[in-house]
């Protein structure tokens, strides 16, 4: 299995995760090289922004707080409670109810 099997993904994952390539020849990559690589962190980080809001969209339907969330993603409650409460969902019955 090579390096960009392993990327779901494929190579716009791999090349967003590991940087552009350089040039053999002159060691820097070229400017088409710098171009693609920002292409695919845009990609990348609009999948990973999405699948970040539907997860947190599901956590909090499943009772998990705000606290526990932002543990998870290595941010301030605040932080995390500021950047995604437009899609707070209250908790569910019977499950963790503490914000």
């Amino acid at each position: 299995m090579t390096g960009v099997a392993r990327w779901s993904g494929g190579p716009v994952t791999h090349r967003a995760l590991t940087g552009p390539r350089t040039n053999p020849v002159g060691g820097q990559p070229s400017e088409h090289e710098l171009l693609y690589t920002l292409s695919c962190i845009r990609d990348v980080r609009a999948k990973i922004d999405t699948n970040e809001l539907q997860t947190v969209r599901q956590a909090r339907e499943a009772g998990i707080t705000w606290t526990e969330i932002a543990t998870a993603l290595g941010v301030s409650r605040q932080a995390a409670w500021e950047r995604l409460r437009e899609m707070d969902s209250p908790p569910v019955k019977g499950k963790r109810s503490h914000a």
